[in-house]
C-alpha cells in the first residue's frame, strides 16, 4: 500500500535529520563542559574497527546509506536488499546506543529514540523481505 511506503520513507528521512541534528549539536559543544559525561578517548571520538565514527566522511556515509533505504520501497528490490538494510539499521541503532555513554541530557535522549526508530525500522525493513515479491502490476499501489 502507498501509505506504508510514505510513512516508511517519512520515518527514515526523519531519522537522518534528527541524526544529522545531534551530530552538529554534538560537534557544538563545549569541549569542557563537567554537566555532560564525556569520553576518555579525548577529540577524536569512537573507532570501531579503526574507522572514526565521528568523522565527516563516515556521517556522510551513513547519511547517504540512509537515504537509499529510505527509498527502497520505492523500487523494486530483490529481498535480501530489505535483508541488507535490516543489518544496517541494526548496526545504526547499536550505534545510537553506543553513544548514550558519551552523552547526557537531550543528546542521550536523540540517541535513544533514534535506537529505538532503527529497530522498528529495521522491523519494518525484515516484514518487506519476508513479503511477496512485487510484480510490476503491484509495484506501483
Amino acid at each position: 500500500m502507498q501509505w506504508r511506503r510514505l510513512v516508511f520513507t517519512a520515518a527514515v528521512v526523519a531519522t537522518t535529520a534528527l541524526f544529522l541534528y545531534a551530530v552538529s549539536a554534538e560537534s557544538g559543544e563545549h569541549p569542557h563542559d563537567e554537566s555532560v559525561p564525556h569520553s576518555e578517548e579525548g577529540e577524536e571520538g569512537t573507532t570501531v574497527l579503526g574507522i572514526s565514527l565521528e568523522s565527516p566522511l563516515t556521517i556522510g556515509v551513513a547519511v547517504v546509506l540512509s537515504l537509499l533505504v529510505a527509498a527502497l520501497p520505492w523500487v523494486a528490490v530483490p529481498r535480501w536488499a530489505w535483508i541488507l538494510a535490516a543489518a544496517f539499521l541494526v548496526g545504526f541503532a547499536a550505534l545510537d546506543a553506543l553513544e548514550l555513554r558519551h552523552q547526557g541530557g537531550l543528546l542521550a535522549t536523540i540517541a535513544i529514540v533514534l535506537a529505538a526508530l532503527h529497530v522498528g525500522l529495521a522491523v519494518a525493513c525484515l516484514a518487506w523481505a519476508k513479503a511477496k515479491p512485487p510484480t510490476s502490476e503491484t509495484s506501483l499501489q
